[in-house]
């Protein structure tokens, strides 16, 4: 179990903080010293069709792991190293897409909701361990890249997350992320809706749609309004 609720439930609370520190260390071994962690190919290369050799999904995982790791364990070599990487993390990556959470099957170019979740977490971590705000406002910026997967469907108040894959050698094929709808935002004066980039009620193209609704969430995106939904 990698959440701690076993072993503060059940006991032997040191020997599981023991584990997550040790399993901090090796998630920090794929790490190069630019904070990069690199895309090896197996069988099937899905990284061919991605403009560099890594993406944030990619590291994520550890990145995420070696954080949990530190604010368990409190130690504070491990929280100097996991903070340098979450920063390497952010000079590398701020400001893009998420990409990569999923090369075991999907492309390491693909945008990718797995990646987000898990930024959003290792984030937010880093802001309990140093109540830095800048760590904070990347989360925030994650979370917000969650929606970028969201087109309409099944109706005028709904949106389901749904995105569209091309992958290598084969033609565009539609994904479903999640089955969770999500209520679209009432307009208000000082904040224009944010998730959903056509006024039509029929369905639209997925590749169209997505593209269109990305652009509209990060031309709205402003730290200042209200995080919470109507």
């Amino acid at each position: 179990m990698r959440p701690p609720a076993a072993p503060l439930l059940f006991g032997d609370i040191e020997a599981f903080v023991q584990w997550r520190f040790d399993a901090a260390v090796d998630a920090l071994g794929p790490f190069d010293v630019t904070g990069v962690k690199v895309y090896r190919p197996g069988e099937i290369d899905y990284g061919k069709t991605h403009f560099a050799n890594h993406a944030n999904g990619y590291g994520a995982a550890n990145l995420m792991s070696l954080l949990e790791g530190a604010a368990l364990s409190a130690d504070p070599e491990l929280i100097e190293v996991a903070l340098d990487l979450l920063d390497k993390q952010t000079s590398l990556y701020a400001n893009t897409v998420p990409r990569g959470a999923q090369t075991w099957e999907i492309p390491l170019h693909t945008p990718d909701i797995l990646t987000s979740g898990r930024l959003v977490r290792a984030y937010v971590l880093g802001h309990i361990i140093t109540g830095r705000q800048d760590y904070l406002e990347q989360a925030r910026y994650w979370a917000w890249s969650l929606l970028h997967t969201c087109v309409r469907m099944g109706g005028p108040n709904t949106l389901r997350n749904r995105m569209a894959i091309r992958t290598p050698g084969r033609s565009c094929a539609e994904r479903f992320i999640g089955s969770s709808c999500l209520r679209r935002r009432r307009r208000t004066p000082d904040n224009r809706r944010r998730w959903t980039g056509h006024d039509s009620d029929r369905q639209t193209d997925t590749v169209t749609a997505t593209r269109t609704s990305n652009r509209l969430f990060f031309r709205s995106y402003n730290p200042d309004t209200p995080w919470s939904v109507d």
